[in-house]
């Protein structure tokens, strides 16, 4: 149901990208998008972990499932006003295959950047016997401790995924200045 909030806004996002994609340039749309969803990251980053259940937290789903939608529309438009109308559809099956790849790489990459977080947070707590007392392996004292090294984990995750979109929103400032370039 989390998620559910962050993808209604997904295609609304789309369908403004493919709108405002006929009035302004690729690039300031696409940089845009990156930044609602690395303002959004920056949030999540910095939730606790009754944050999800504040009615607040709709807000920034809904900014970044609207940042991800945002940014559609004007990339398939740069990459077919990029390559001949015989290959638009075999270009347009490599966006989808580089944008999944791309998806894959960097949720592989954030998800072990967090879990060295983790394993460092964790690795520092003392013994749940230590904590509990008793021969205990659990208690709320410790369950605490081991809940605030879990949200370290998920905020460098999300801080990683805020740097991230800023560097997309960059380089597509950039490439869309080289595309208005070489076309003029």
């Amino acid at each position: 149901m989390v998620l559910l909030r962050l993808l209604v806004a997904v295609p609304i996002g789309a369908v403004l990208g493919g709108w405002l994609t006929r009035k302004v340039a690729t690039g300031v749309i696409c940089a845009g998008a990156m930044a609602a969803v690395a303002i959004a990251d920056v949030i999540f980053a910095r939730w606790d972990a009754n944050s999800l259940a504040s009615f607040w937290a709709t807000g920034p789903l809904l900014l970044a499932g609207l940042g991800f939608g945002l940014a559609l529309a004007p990339l398939n438009s740069a990459l077919l006003a990029a390559t001949d109308a015989a290959v638009h559809g075999l270009a347009s099956a490599f966006a989808v295959v580089a944008r999944m790849i791309g998806m894959l790489v960097g949720v592989s990459a954030l998800t072990e950047i967090g879990l060295h977080q983790f394993y460092s947070a964790s690795a520092a707590l003392p013994l749940a016997t230590t904590v509990c007392g008793h021969g205990l392996t659990s208690c709320p004292a410790y369950d605490d401790r081991l809940q605030s090294a879990v949200l370290s984990q998920i905020s460098v995750i999300f801080a990683g995924a805020a740097v991230c979109a800023v560097i997309a929103g960059i380089v597509a400032v950039i490439g869309s200045t080289r595309t208005t370039r070489a076309t003029s």
